[in-house]
């Protein structure tokens, strides 16, 4: 009787161990089709946004009326990418020192310059965005209303304006970590005049 108990406990453990292992092979098969799906959406994603930024550069490149525009949203992000390295080499750098970066009040300020130029790369590339809307709306008016095309003449009228204001902003942001260039020999006997700080929109 006790053997009998005894196999019949047995089976039972046998029974429970291939059905749990069998679960877990479930569950570990399911898990795998579900980060497979999900890498799958990413890539398609990534695809998708990528093809979409190559028809926008395309439409901004090829429209006279955009003419800078694109070249500008080129040098933003180049310039932004440049200081975000640069930034976190000063961190590494800090931190060697024993110094938070939280703390340093240069690194929150180059840090607050990056910010600023990401909100204008950002405002950039919304105006590329809605211009390209506005320009697919008149391609594709069934009714051929003239309404559309004054929506679509105003907002590239805005963009221009948006870019043109953004130029100059960059412009000033570069040339005001050049050192300035010397015009004449100056008169060692004449005290050199300094030039009025020049106002900068820049927060450094």
């Amino acid at each position: 009787m006790n053997k009998n108990n005894w196999g019949t406990t047995l089976l039972g453990a046998i029974i429970l161990f291939l059905l749990g292992g069998g679960l877990y092979v479930t569950h570990v098969i399911q898990e795998q089709a579900r980060k497979d799906a999900e890498e799958k959406r990413a890539r398609l994603d990534a695809e998708q946004k990528a093809e979409f930024e190559r028809e926008l550069r395309a439409f901004t490149e090829g429209n006279p009326e955009l003419k800078g525009l694109q070249e500008l949203v080129d040098e933003l992000d180049q310039e932004i990418k440049l200081r975000q390295k640069k930034l976190a080499q000063l961190a590494v750098d800090l931190r060697r020192a024993s110094r938070a970066p939280e703390s340093d009040p240069d690194y929150l300020r180059w840090n607050r310059a990056i910010v600023e130029l990401q909100k204008k790369l950002t405002l950039l590339q919304a105006e590329r965005r809605e211009t390209w809307i506005e320009w697919k709306k008149v391609e594709n008016n069934p009714d051929q209303k003239a309404d559309l095309n004054k929506a679509r003449d105003e907002r590239v009228k805005k963009a221009r304006g948006v870019a043109e204001k953004t130029r100059e902003q960059f412009n000033d942001l570069r040339n005001s970590n050049r050192p300035e260039e010397i015009i004449s020999t100056p008169d060692p006997e004449k005290k050199e005049e300094k030039a009025p700080p020049k106002k900068r929109w820049w927060p450094f």
